[in-house]
């Protein structure tokens, strides 16, 4: 979720739309059999998009098992049309309808369609590099106990707003029954172990783009840490994000994640095994913000984790937390002005 830096010279090359794959790939239509990696995308009204991502995908190089599962989140334009026509010839591709909107739903049901034993997740909008099907494999071969594995999001446009995106080359460990902020490992190149997601329930449905609660991609990863299972960043499983947004657009995408850092808090705030941790990370992440934009954050948090412990009906839970969530806005409020009046200050002292 966080702004990212990064250079241009990172950027790898592909070419888009590819005429065919650089090798036949292995088809394996037997339902019943597992097979190395599924890719999962979700798509919505992107039908006139989707090209890139599609080219994209028929670059792909490797002698593995795998397999690409669309899933067409209700849309109502002609997406359903541009994905049957482009998998005429496609033996590893295949779409699914699924009618409940929200990125968490359509996740869930990717994976639930899917047969690898390693099931990856990246976006409509990305355009996985020609070894990414062979990195996934390596990636969890070098990490026996990671139950997920994000991987490296490249701009691919650099007239593009440098977010959504994770430059870093240096691999990292989050060991098992740990926090992870939001935005570590983040959806558009996230890949996990078959079990890890049968250990969790798979991908919380009621969750993610298109919802109030906008968090599947961190709810899932933490969902996975506290199963007992490692999660880790490789950066050699490598997307490029053709993401369209400007500068412009950063203030309401970063909106949305403070929504849904809000629910992410609620969920794990909720549970008993993870609340004395997510209560203190939170309190933490609040006191670093001390400034009026933090406070607009913090607001923002706090509203949206009322949403979800209402909708999820954990009435005595909010209760129980109102007087501390207003005692921890006004505390924020007077920090931020007392820090904002003393910089302003300095501010006329040194002149």
């Amino acid at each position: 979720m966080p702004v990212c830096s990064g250079t241009a010279s990172d950027t790898i090359e592909v070419s888009l739309p590819a005429p065919r794959r650089a090798q036949d790939p292995i088809a394996d239509t037997d339902p019943t059999r597992e097979i190395d990696v599924s890719i999962v995308i979700c798509t919505r009204n992107r039908a006139r998009r989707l090209s890139g991502t599609l080219g994209a995908l028929q670059a792909l190089r490797t002698d593995k098992a795998y397999e690409v599962i669309w899933v067409d989140n209700a849309s109502t334009d002609d997406t359903a049309a541009v994905l049957q026509r482009a998998f005429a010839n496609d033996p590893v591709s295949r779409q699914t309808l699924c009618e409940r909107i929200g990125l968490g739903a359509a996740r869930n049901l990717g994976w639930e369609n899917a047969r690898g034993r390693i099931v990856a997740f990246t976006d409509d909008d990305c355009y996985p590099a020609p070894d990414y099907v062979d990195a996934i494999l390596a990636a969890f071969a070098d990490h026996p106990g990671a139950g997920v594995i994000g991987g490296r999001i490249l701009l691919h446009n650099p007239n593009h707003a440098r977010i959504t995106i994770e430059e870093s080359t240096a691999p990292r460990v989050y060991p098992k029954r740990t926090f992870v902020r939001a935005g570590t490992l983040q959806g558009a190149n996230l890949a996990f172990r078959r079990e890890a997601l049968q250990a969790i329930g798979g991908i919380d449905p009621d969750l993610g783009a298109g919802t109030r609660f906008p968090c599947e991609d961190i709810d899932a990863v933490t969902a996975v840490l506290w199963a007992g299972f490692d999660a880790c960043f490789d950066p050699r499983p490598t997307v490029q994000h053709d993401h369209g947004r400007v500068d412009a657009d950063v203030p309401a995408l970063l909106n949305s994640y403070d929504r849904g850092r809000g629910s992410f808090y609620a969920k794990y705030i909720l549970r008993p095994d993870t609340r004395t941790t997510f209560i203190l990370r939170w309190l933490s992440s609040t006191w670093r913000r001390r400034d009026w934009q933090g406070l607009r954050t913090l607001r923002t948090e706090l509203r949206t984790a009322g949403q979800y412990a209402i909708a999820k009906r954990k009435f005595g839970a909010l209760a129980l937390a109102l007087p501390f969530g207003l005692a921890a806005l006004a505390v924020q409020a007077l920090v931020s002005f007392g820090f904002s009046s003393g910089r302003r200050l300095w501010e006329t002292r040194s002149r």
